[in-house]
């Protein structure tokens, strides 16, 4: 969550709006003036631990035009008397998990409040394995798109993805690829965190980049 929050905060058309996440019943404590005067609050209600720490702000936010969402995998029949409003696509966000999910729900919380018409892409389900790409800080679920996304930024080592994926017609003289230029598979597993929604990749030590020995 905190590097989906750095690049909310990184954002010009998100310039003045101050974004908070408390963690637990306690932080929330601690934060109780912050989260009265909030204009948007997201809650995950799953066990309503933290809705009961943030419940007696619930009125004043309300009382201010603030919205509060819930955004956990529950909502319970006296929500709607509590202030709180169930949208399935915000949860969508919420359920799917990853960073990239968790900065457009509050982007799409946004557009429905205090940033009119703010653009925001829609609800993407966070691939169960793939390869992860240690310097782009992303996740992809083919190793061809892990390559070709390395070999975009290492333009010099291109024609050895050419080699290394020589078309079946090609000619039998043709090279084989050098083995310092042949990318390695080496798949990492990810799974989304149901509280947080952050993705943990375990990947192999070093191993920066498909050259990595």
């Amino acid at each position: 969550m905190a590097a989906a929050l750095d690049e909310l905060r990184a954002d010009p058309a998100l310039a003045g709006i101050d974004f908070r996440v408390f963690a637990n019943p306690a932080q929330a404590e601690i934060g109780g003036a912050l989260i009265r005067d909030a204009g948007v609050l997201l809650i995950n209600t799953h066990g309503r631990v933290l809705l009961n720490a943030v419940i007696d702000h619930l009125p004043a936010i309300r009382a201010n035009g603030g919205r509060v969402w819930a955004v956990g995998s529950s909502f319970d029949p006296d929500f709607p008397e509590l202030g709180l409003e169930r949208d399935d696509a915000l949860t969508a966000y919420f359920t799917h998990g990853g960073r990239e999910n968790l900065r457009q729900l509050v982007r799409a919380a946004l557009a429905r409040t205090l940033r009119p018409g703010l653009a925001h892409e829609p609800p993407a389900p966070v691939i169960a394995s793939g390869f992860y790409d240690l310097d782009g800080g992303r996740c992809f679920e083919r190793f061809e798109d892990y390559a070709a996304a390395y070999f975009e930024r290492h333009p010099a080592h291109a024609p050895a993805l050419h080699l290394a994926h020589r078309p079946a017609d090609a000619p039998a003289h043709a090279p084989a690829p050098h083995p310092a230029h042949a990318p390695e598979r080496a798949p990492a597993h990810a799974s989304p965190a149901p509280a947080g929604g952050q993705i943990n990749l375990p990947v192999k030590s070093g191993d920066k980049s498909p050259h990595s020995k």
